[in-house]
């Protein structure tokens, strides 16, 4: 299934929206040398975030921030300064060579979006705006070593009695579509999606991704 064909039907059928988001998956998104105009992650957070406005329901969104391990101790998630994130679309011009500097080192209910929701094909907010927005809503943190209290937190906010809201119409549906950059997080992705299931929540991995995951570890293997 294409990429988009897959966003639209997991955002669609979802009643949450989980972005895992980590100092390593939004190393793309810091970076003012490229252009972000069709970056997957941002699209999705636009739209989750939109979609949040228009149904007036901050609690759609539900972010995680995942902290890292740097020689053995943990580091909360910081990076929540906007101004670590460019303020325009377009990539900027590098500056010569020898002046430049990487920016990073290394029957169940269905949710009421409705079907004509327009789901942009590029993204049309800039990074800065993206993820100021997304900071606005109140997160949780995840030690990815220790991660079972974040999930605790994590059920508590998919499984909130919101049903009221949702309609059954005999088509697939899920709990929360999971949102994260594959590079850097897809193991934890998994993991949550994996435990969330075990809970007996329906979430939404993009299966094309999965099948990805899947294979990269059997190579490896």
């Amino acid at each position: 299934m294409p990429w988009r064909a897959g966003f639209l039907e997991g955002l669609r059928n979802s009643r949450k929206f989980l972005a895992i988001v980590s100092s390593a998956g939004l190393t793309a998104v810091r970076n003012p040398y490229v252009n972000h105009t069709h970056d997957n992650v941002l699209l999705e957070y636009q739209t989750a975030l939109q979609i949040s406005s228009h149904i007036d329901d901050a609690s759609y969104v539900v972010p995680v921030f995942i902290g890292e391990y740097t020689d053995g101790m943990l580091k909360k998630f910081g990076d929540y300064d906007s101004a670590l994130y460019p303020d325009q679309l377009e990539a900027m011009e590098k500056p010569d060579l020898s002046e430049w500097f990487p920016v990073d080192k290394g029957g169940k209910v269905c949710f009421k979006v409705p079907s004509d929701f327009p789901i942009p094909d590029a993204v049309s907010w800039t990074p800065r705006e993206i993820m100021t927005d997304l900071f606005r809503v109140q997160g949780i943190a995840l030690d990815p070593r220790d991660i079972d209290p974040g999930l605790r937190k994590i059920q508590g906010a998919i499984a909130s009695n919101d049903a009221d809201r949702f309609r059954s119409d005999g088509v697939t549906s899920y709990d929360v579509f999971l949102s994260y950059r594959v590079a850097a997080d897809a193991d934890l992705a998994e993991k949550i999606y994996l435990n969330l299931k075990l809970a007996g929540l329906n979430p939404f991995l993009d299966k094309k991704v999965c099948a990805w995951v899947c294979g990269q570890r059997m190579m490896a293997c």
